[in-house]
């Protein structure tokens, strides 16, 4: 992957980033779309190049930067007590009309990501500049900050609203009486809601900074949303659930829908030694919910997974959900869901809904997102 930091500037100062992008053959002329990664509160342009360097595996020029004054270490000019969110987007459309004016970038196609109060920024562009943005990913926006400005608890501190201190000092970075006085008043869904594009909502069932209820409120209020809540997650993910997300973040890029989420909870398990094999019989329980389908998993379902020599050999999980489709009717789905060569699970699926019988011949992906106790699977077709 190539790498190389870039610069910028906004009202006299100067905003550094990396650039991201796949190893290009030689010869190869085709211009890349775009793609603009925001870092949250006191934060740096490191803290989502995960998702950055797996946006530019699949081909997008990446552009990660530091907002002026918007980190605790980074290399953009500010000061913290100047940063507000208005001057945290300005320097986002400052980078994107960057990243827009490179010979080898597509104009047209471009994503904009976020985290936390990197996400509400980046939400905050994409309405403003609806028709330049192909696609927004939201990972735990921070919509709180009008209502902590509100609360007098920004970034966690504690002081008094109708006497704000000229410096407010909160977890690890001080910012200035203007921070407060520019969210103060404003209604983060009327911010947002104007952007009409695909959007993805990526937020844990147990973040303590930002409630869920705040990306619950951002699906409802966006014209085009998928809210994909990842149980057990709080405010920033672990390895293991970046991974997981990465499913479902190239599933949503290439323009695939999520059809069926899953709820699984694990009743017990068995083991027995069939030959040269030991077979663990893993049995679960469950039900779906979604635009698509509600209904839950009928007993007998059974998760088989083989061993030879302490290595795992395959995965087969069978099982059968009865319940309700989108029309309302009564119906039944049977799914067998087993890991391919690629490593990837690609379940089969059968139904009798008139209305989902588009499964019984679609190519099918499944993400598996793990938690104490249990998982949820995620179900996606073209």
């Amino acid at each position: 992957m190539e790498k190389k930091e870039f610069s910028c500037t906004r009202e006299g100062l100067t905003i550094r980033g990396t650039e991201y992008r796949r190893d290009r053959k030689e010869g190869q002329q085709e211009r890349q779309p775009i793609a603009v990664v925001c870092h949250g509160f006191g934060g740096n342009q490191y803290d989502l190049v995960f998702y950055a360097e797996a946006f530019a595996e699949i081909g997008y020029a990446v552009y990660c930067f530091d907002f002026c004054g918007g980190s605790v270490v980074g290399k953009s000019d500010g000061s913290s007590l100047d940063m507000t969110i208005d001057t945290e987007a300005a320097d986002l459309k400052a980078v994107l009309d960057y990243a827009k004016s490179l010979p080898y970038t597509e104009e047209k196609h471009i994503l904009l990501a976020g985290g936390s109060q990197g996400g509400y920024v980046a939400g905050i562009v994409a309405a403003e500049r609806a028709a330049e943005i192909e696609r927004l990913i939201l990972f735990y926006p921070a919509l709180c900050i009008p209502d902590d400005a509100r609360a007098g608890r920004l970034g966690g501190a504690n002081y008094d609203v109708n006497r704000v201190p000229e410096a407010i000092d909160t977890f690890g970075v001080r910012i200035g009486r203007k921070f407060h006085e520019g969210v103060v008043d404003k209604d983060p869904l009327a911010q947002i809601c104007g952007y009409g594009g695909p959007v993805l909502l990526i937020h844990g069932s147990e973040d303590m900074l930002v409630n869920v209820r705040y990306a619950k409120a951002a699906a409802a209020a966006y014209e085009n949303c998928h809210l994909q809540i990842l149980q057990g997650a709080g405010h920033g993910f672990s390895r293991q659930q970046r991974e997981q997300v990465i499913v479902s973040v190239r599933e949503f890029l290439k323009g695939h829908r999520e059809i069926l989420c899953i709820r699984v909870q694990i009743t017990g398990s068995e083991e027995k030694q069939e030959g040269d094999e030991t077979v663990c019989l893993i049995h679960f329980e469950g039900d779906c919910e979604n635009e698509y389908f509600k209904g839950r998993i009928l007993p007998g379902a059974v998760d088989e997974q083989r061993y030879r020599q302490g290595q795992q050999v395959s995965v087969r999980a069978s099982y059968e959900l009865e319940g309700r489709d989108c029309k309302g009717n009564a119906c039944r789905i049977g799914i067998v869901n087993q890991k391919a060569e690629d490593g990837c699970f690609r379940p089969q699926v059968q139904t009798d809904s008139p209305e989902l019988a588009f499964l019984n011949h679609s190519t099918l992906l499944a993400a598996l997102e793990f938690y104490p106790g249990g998982l949820t699977v995620r179900i996606f077709a073209e």
